[in-house]
């Protein structure tokens, strides 16, 4: 202060010192002041140079603040602009609360979870978990959350237990999907942060709604209706429930993939659509339907779909199938007549075998090929008409047949096996459309062996 106020009276003054008044913050001016001062005033001294330390460090404090805050603004702006390059993210709520933002070129930011209710964390103690699979759990709990380590689940895992519903985990592949079918008391399935499934009544589909993946087996329904938009309905969807009684497909469905509704040993009947083209293998094994009408749309019925159907008593074919395939309605017990349609040219290996109620069977007019054992244990059959389209029978076709009695052959078949009729025996009378030297070639060729018994009838009529 003495220092600015010596200053301010050599200022006046101009003559001494003129240079001061341009380096106010010069060393020059520094040295003046302190040799002006310098009369045995080393406190006053050093008191001048503390002021000026302290003063330069506000400015360097100063430049530092104000470059920070310029790195800052900058990071700040790029953000800015990057969040505008992609859209404002907007929050949307699904029905189970899943909040989840999509930017406004629908690409999706982040997801997060708020649950309906608060669900309680199980304890690691209450689940045994051996190489990924539960093998059992041992909690109270009627809802379960699987843990995420959990691959698949052993069939039994939860018999003997409360659980009603299980809450899938985070991630989860075919694996686990599958082994959902072996559960029995579990009625309603749920899922949490999934973008690839969801659940509707307990029931699990895609996303998108066009597959229905997993019906939960302890469902107590008795009657479904497939909802609009499914176009397929999964392997094994329905397996082993044996509550639901009626199922109503929708008319946009076309496939029902294997194992479909195998093991549904109440369900009695199911309307199909004419939109339907697929039923794969097991589809409706050891089932409970009663009659099953195929509509038109159908071009392939595929290995095993009605095996063991032992309720069936009834079946209409699409006219559009071209091939029945191997076992289709083996085992099917109450079956009586089977009309086969004129698409049909192959009948594969056991397709009706053991249809033991089987009585009549009107085999189609354009049928090339009977695989083996197609009738064998047809105890109800007593007579069969062979196609004259027919040209080839395989092994044992008609084997064990014993109360078939009455057998007509075109002279178009070319190629039998011997043991086509083994074990028919009351057979007692072969019809053969042709003359009994074309019936005489037949037989060697076909190194055929009928008892003595049996009588064979040529009918030239049937020439042409």
């Amino acid at each position: 202060r003495r220092a600015f106020e010596k200053y301010e009276e050599i200022k006046a003054q101009e003559k001494i010192y003129p240079e001061l008044t341009e380096h106010v913050f010069s060393e020059k001016f520094e040295q003046n002041c302190c040799n002006i001062l310098a009369y045995n005033q080393p406190l006053k001294q050093r008191s001048n140079k503390k002021g000026y330390i302290i003063k330069y460090a506000t400015v360097v404090s100063v430049c530092l603040i104000v470059t920070f805050l310029t790195v800052f603004m900058t990071m700040f702006a790029l953000n800015i602009k990057s969040l505008l390059s992609i859209g404002w993210p907007s929050i949307i709520l699904d029905e189970t609360k899943a909040v989840t933002l999509e930017t406004n070129d629908n690409t999706e930011i982040t997801t997060s979870e708020v649950p309906n209710t608060a669900i309680p964390v199980e304890s690691e103690d209450n689940f045994v978990i051996e190489n990924g699979c539960l093998i059992k759990y041992l909690g109270e709990r009627t809802t379960v959350t699987i843990p995420d380590e959990v691959t698949s689940i052993n069939c039994d895992a939860f018999d003997g237990t409360s659980v009603e519903e299980i809450i899938l985990p985070k991630n989860y592949d075919e694996s686990l999907l599958n082994s959902l079918s072996m559960l029995s008391s579990i009625r309603k399935f749920n899922v949490t942060n999934s973008y690839e499934y969801l659940t509707i009544d307990g029931v699990l589909y895609t996303a998108n709604m066009e597959e229905l993946v997993k019906y939960p087996t302890g469902k107590l329904d008795e009657s479904f209706t497939v909802p609009e938009g499914v176009i397929e309905i999964s392997d094994s969807a329905f397996r082993g429930n044996i509550y639901i009684k009626n199922i109503v497909m929708n008319e946009e469905l076309e496939i029902i993939r294997n194992n479909a509704f195998e093991g549904c040993s109440s369900l009695e009947s199911v309307e199909m659509f004419n939109n339907l083209r697929y039923i794969c293998m097991y589809a409706f094994a050891e089932s409970g339907l009663r009659e099953i009408t195929l509509p038109d749309s159908i071009t392939g019925v595929y290995g095993f779909a009605f095996y063991k159907c032992k309720k069936l008593e009834s079946v209409t074919f699409s006219q559009r199938m071209d091939r029945l395939y191997q076992n289709v309605f083996e085992g099917c017990v109450l079956l009586k007549t089977v009309d086969i349609p004129d698409s049909v040219e192959t009948i594969d290996t056991r397709c009706f075998s053991g249809c033991m109620a089987l009585e009549e069977v009107l085999l189609s007019d354009s049928l090339t090929y009977l695989g083996s054992y197609v009738f064998e244990y047809c105890y109800g059959l007593k007579s069969i008409v062979l196609p004259n389209s027919l040209t080839r029978m395989q092994g044992e076709t008609f084997s064990n047949c014993r109360n078939l009695e009455s057998v007509t052959i075109s002279y178009r078949t070319s190629r039998i096996d011997s043991d086509c009729f083994e074990g028919c025996n009351s057979l007692f009378l072969i019809k053969y459309s042709g003359t009994e030297a074309q019936w005489n070639i037949f037989v060697e060729q076909n190194s055929l062996n009928f008892s003595s018994l049996v009588k064979v009838e040529f009918e030239t009529q049937y020439l042409n």
